[in-house]
């Protein structure tokens, strides 16, 4: 299918894979789709060839601070990242014809006419998949392209419904472009004596047509004489500002009455607010934020619907059929303000139109639509080890692990090519395909499992899809090297290794990385000459979530499960002995934004009497250093702090070391994992069985801490 892209500074129409159905979402087939200058110009200004130039020195900034903190031979892949990896999709409003309806879906059917919105949803695409709650009938198909004005109109109704209008008030909007003038419009219809602000004559003209009766150029008007005038000397009674124009926002208070007030409609920059003026006249400012950042969040993470989530009941959804319902009953003109109309072909043209002053709507048309036939390849069964020549390779999930580790430690191995990357977020997966040179981009990770040149797959997706999304991939006859965890819950640990021991010795590895670490290894060199039991310590202080990364626990397992299961996987490869008990304990936490999970104390007991505990805390100060590992033994004592610093008591002083930059071991295991899959028969970097213990105590141990505490005997 076709869809409109920013890459690298220049409006791209790709052909890309269709998008998948969701539980709780519908496929729309585009007819018609609204590009709306004010908000796609700034999208796009900080990626134009001027300011690309002008963002170098930052750029460049960014990559010599990275010297401090990232070895060199990581910094080609930054750079290729920094400068080359930015890709974009736009749009986020449009009209056309359901398709499909995922199976949670109650409102809509296929073949219904309907008009959706939300960025990273309702693009510029043939094709949208988008949350139902962001859709809304059209029930007259002649309206359709009018009804693709339906993000801008529902943003119109808000600033209305924010406003708090009374029949017969006097109404300022400032600022009549899309926005501007639809706000004025329906404040005309409630009974408002609409006053229209701009510097634009095209756009004051254009009002002065729809039926405003006043209309103001700050550059030729004085605003606050004209508006008494118009007023009797009262004042506005409220002021809507929908443009940014920072002058007349500080007039704005000249211009309202006492006890008035002013409407701050998307507004994102910084305001000097006359706080003697706000006070003297009990002015009430209103402000309503943008949705774009939420909408984007939930675009990259289009499985939040699929795990039942409901997005939160913001008043743009109330206002979607409101729009929808004026427009089929003629009550707001919306093709006076369409400025041209273009086939998604001319899609470069269309922008260079923007650039125009007189521009308020420019609207895409996907019509006709292009009949094409999807070819799928029978795919190959049985795993068949890469010949020496090269190894094809797969990624799903293009998330930081595949951009910060995984591809730059693959883009080193010798004859090993990226064929294919999948990723619910089409553009994240297009910018990972862009710098590393995959020719494939899709969204539906069974396509990359069912394609039969493809030898292994690296799985990096959200943490409770790992283990279908593997056993699906080792069916195919693929490598599967899985990012941690190797399961979320005991039900997935049984299918996974029951599939894992009735297939003896196909090649699967978990990316359980600490145990190859320089620094792990130099002490396991030493622990295995003990007499004495083991005591070990680790903390680990992670830091606090941040509300994304809240957001992100409604979707898959918290932070023991995914990062706590690398330090029980360290303690079984240290110690070599059978785990035979568990302690733990967690904060019983008063606040929503502290977790059980994120703070806790796990004490393991061994067979042979070692003793390892974990503390893992998310209260900590972050300068403090992440990790440290503290082990006890034969009158010997070793401290490590955080991959860098390497101490040890009653050993020789050869054995400390210190080094600029951790290494946990990801890329040693991602070396030794390829090596492996070239050779007949696997040898896995990790046994089985180890595998299955560090995620069993994993599992454990989160039960607990769930539960607030508690014992168990393995």
């Amino acid at each position: 299918m076709r869809q409109v892209f920013l890459n690298k500074g220049a409006i791209a129409l790709k052909e890309v894979c269709e998008p998948v159905l969701h539980d709780h979402s519908v496929l729309v087939s585009v007819y018609h789709s609204l590009i709306i200058p004010e908000t796609e110009k700034s999208i796009i200004s900080p990626f134009d060839e001027a300011s690309i130039f002008k963002s170098i020195p930052e750029k460049l900034k960014n990559i010599f601070q990275s010297l401090t903190t990232k070895p060199i031979i990581d910094m080609v892949a930054f750079i290729k990242q920094e400068f080359y990896g930015h890709i974009k999709p736009l749009g986020h409003s449009c009209s056309g014809r359901v398709i499909a309806v995922g199976k949670k879906v109650t409102k809509f059917r296929a073949g219904d006419y309907v008009a959706c919105i939300g960025s990273g949803f309702a693009n510029h695409a043939d094709i949208v998949c988008v949350p139902e709650q962001f859709v809304t009938h059209v029930n007259n198909k002649s309206k359709l392209q009018e009804a693709s004005f339906v993000a801008v109109g529902s943003l119109a109704f808000d600033n209305i419904k924010k406003a708090h209008l009374q029949v017969g008030e006097y109404v300022a909007v400032v600022g009549l472009d899309l926005l501007g003038q639809l706000t004025a419009q329906i404040a005309k219809l409630s009974g408002c004596k609409v006053i229209g602000i701009d510097t634009n004559e095209h756009h004051l003209k254009v009002a002065n047509q729809l039926g405003l009766p006043y209309t103001l150029n700050p550059n030729i008007d004085d605003l606050k004489h004209e508006i008494k005038a118009i007023t009797n000397k009262e004042g506005a009674d409220c002021v809507i500002i929908t443009k940014h124009f920072d002058r007349i926002i500080q007039k704005s208070f000249d211009i309202t009455r006492r006890e008035g007030r002013i409407v701050l409609s998307q507004y994102t920059k910084d305001i000097a607010l006359n706080n003697d003026k706000i006070a003297l006249k009990a002015i009430n400012i209103i402000n309503i934020p943008s949705y774009q950042p939420f909408e984007e969040l939930l675009s990259e993470n289009h499985y939040l619907f699929d795990e039942g989530y409901q997005a939160q009941n913001v008043q743009q959804f109330k206002s979607l059929p409101s729009f929808i319902d004026f427009i089929e009953h003629n009550l707001i003109n919306v093709n006076s303000l369409i400025s041209h109309t273009f086939n998604v072909h001319q899609t470069p043209q269309a922008y260079s139109y923007l650039q125009k002053k007189d521009v308020l709507g420019v609207v895409l048309n996907f019509l006709p639509k292009p009949h094409e036939v999807p070819i799928y390849m029978e795919p190959q069964k049985g795993f068949i080890p890469a010949k020496k020549t090269g190894l094809h390779i797969g990624i799903v999930g293009a998330g930081e692990f595949s951009k910060d580790i995984l591809l730059p430690t693959l883009s080193k191995i010798k004859h090993a090519t990226l064929t294919t990357v999948a990723d619910q977020c089409l553009s994240q997966g297009l910018e990972v395909s862009q710098v590393y040179g995959a020719r494939k981009t899709v969204i539906k990770e069974i396509e990359l499992f069912k394609e039969a040149d493809i030898d292994v797959v690296f799985i990096n997706s959200p943490h409770r899809f790992h283990a279908d999304q593997a056993i699906q991939a080792l069916n195919q006859g693929k490598a599967v090297f899985l990012e941690k965890p190797m399961a979320t819950n005991f039900k997935q640990l049984e299918s996974l290794t029951n599939f894992l021991k009735s297939n003896n010795n196909v090649p699967f590895c978990v990316d359980y990385s600490r145990s190859f670490a320089p620094f792990i290894k130099k002490i396991k060199g030493h622990t295995d000459k003990r007499s004495s039991p083991l005591m070990i310590f680790y903390r680990m202080n992670a830091g606090h979530l941040e509300k994304e990364e809240i957001l992100q626990r409604t979707m898959g397992a918290g932070r023991l499960i995914g990062e706590a299961c690398h330090i029980f996987d360290v303690f079984l490869y240290l110690v070599e002995a059978e785990p035979i008990s568990v302690s733990v304990e967690s904060l019983k936490p008063k606040t929503p934004y502290l977790f059980p999970t994120d703070n806790f104390s796990a004490q393991i007991s061994f067979v042979d009497g070692s003793i390892c505990t974990l503390i893992y805390t998310s209260l900590g100060n972050p300068s403090m250093g992440k990790e440290r590992l503290e082990v006890y033994f034969d009158g010997k004592s070793i401290v490590m702090d955080d991959y860098i610093s390497l101490e040890g008591y009653g050993l020789p002083m050869a054995f400390n070391e210190y080094v600029k930059y951790p290494n946990t071991g990801q890329a040693t295991l991602i070396n030794k994992f390829v090596k492996a899959v070239q050779k007949t028969p696997y040898e896995p970097p990790l046994e089985l069985s180890r595998l299955y213990q560090a995620t069993e105590l994993t599992l454990v141990i989160d039960e607990l801490a769930l539960r607030g505490g508690g014992e168990k005997n393995l």
